[in-house]
């Protein structure tokens, strides 16, 4: 996997254009930002509601974010370029994962924060976490690795972005976001129970988010 090192001027120059973009068009609803901004490196666990979920974040939070891509979002020659650029890692879900593994886990050692969708893709109604469903345990083993906290996050509204309405002046869109308080991986024991005993902690921490920003009604499928 080649990696391209990313340029700190053009995530900061998207990150404002964002936030403008945001301010004229978006209300918004933010809770636990202390915990990311008291917080050193951590891994950014976030429910996956919109394919634009990642910019969202970036935009809203203070702190820079290393984001774990599918390497799908790589075919492209501009899409690859502008991955790069934001400080993508390319992850290949059906090849081996050692090689961003890695790459995590020294970013995470350099102090740099880690963003990834512990749910594998964008899901809603009975697949979401949030609905009772399960997590991938890729975050808990980078958790486990690393020693770094992990800072489970909730957002809501992104997959309206989709549509033309949300965008409009007058501030028509609405997206909920809040951060967890860190929890760090336990170390002692069999890999795979440590794995398993974290990840229903996850679980357990991103339906309290949910229904502290006053719950999610189930979706038809």
């Amino acid at each position: 996997m080649k990696v391209v090192e990313y340029s700190s001027v053009f995530y900061w120059a998207m990150q404002t254009l964002g936030r403008v973009v945001f301010f004229c068009t978006q209300r918004q609803r933010l809770e636990g930002f202390d915990n990311v901004t008291t917080c050193g490196p951590f891994l950014l666990a976030s429910t996956h509601r919109g394919h634009l979920d990642p910019y969202a974040i970036s935009v809203i939070l203070p702190r820079r974010i290393r984001w774990m891509a599918r390497a799908e979002f790589y075919k492209g020659k501009l899409s690859r370029r502008f991955m790069d650029l934001s400080g993508c890692l390319s992850v290949n879900r059906k090849g081996p994962v050692i090689k961003p593994i890695r790459r995590a886990l020294r970013l995470l050692a350099s102090g740099e924060i880690v963003g990834l969708f512990p749910e594998g893709e964008v899901v809603k109604g009975r697949n979401s976490v949030l609905n009772g469903a399960t997590l991938k345990r890729g975050v808990c083993l980078l958790a486990r690795r690393s020693g770094a906290p992990v800072i489970p996050c909730v957002v809501l509204g992104t997959e309206h972005l989709n549509r033309m309405g949300p965008w409009l002046p007058a501030r028509r869109g609405y997206i909920q976001m809040a951060c967890g308080k860190p929890l760090v991986a336990p170390h002692e024991g069999r890999a795979r129970d440590l794995d398993r005993a974290f990840a229903l902690r996850l679980e357990s921490a991103f339906r309290e988010l949910s229904a502290n920003l006053g719950g999610l009604e189930r979706e038809d499928e």
